[in-house]
């Protein structure tokens, strides 16, 4: 189980530690139909014990995580008619080049990505969709590690959908 910081609990009032106070996080993992995972967070207030469910959490990710989704998303190209690999910055360069050398198939970063057919394009989280999509309008697939159910598109590969509400925060990202 993670804990949390948040200023008060909006149920109980509860104030600690220069107000900041600690609450419980439990997190259910789901197998969605395309071999991905989804999480569901539940937070509760370690003091009165309720579940707090409008709060908003930052999901901090360890490389541990990284390399299991980049594991996954590689057996899910595999076979694939895939010529290179394109990250899109900042994003998506390093699990671009993990992937890369997870497979085998040669990086390739400057503009000639928009003119070679079979490039899979990378990005660490499809949000809105708005990102993707200019790719996958010129037929590139794409991989992402995280996706939301809320966004226009979908990736091509990826490794779970996160709930909306939730901040990714990558081990490459700075903590604030």
């Amino acid at each position: 189980m993670a804990h949390t910081e948040i200023s008060t609990c909006v149920f109980c009032n509860q104030v600690k530690e220069g107000n900041r106070f600690y609450v419980e996080v439990k997190t259910k993992h789901f197998d969605d139909n395309k071999g991905g995972k989804y999480s569901a967070y539940l937070f509760y207030c370690n003091d009165c014990g309720i579940q707090i469910p409008e709060l908003k959490k930052k999901n901090y990710i360890n490389w541990q995580y990284i390399e299991e989704a980049i594991e996954n998303i590689a057996k899910q190209i595999e076979g694939r008619n895939i010529r290179f690999i394109s990250g899109l910055p900042r994003g998506g360069l390093i699990p671009a080049v993990m992937l890369s050398h997870k497979t085998g198939i040669p990086l390739l970063n400057d503009d000639s990505v928009y003119k070679i057919g079979e490039v899979l394009i990378v990005d660490e989280i499809n949000d809105s969709g708005k990102t993707l999509s200019g790719y996958v309008g010129l037929g590139h697939p794409t991989a992402t590690i995280h996706t939301k159910l809320s966004s226009v598109i979908q990736p091509t590969f990826y490794y779970e959908v996160v709930a909306d509400d939730i901040w990714q925060v990558y081990p490459w990202e700075n903590k604030n």
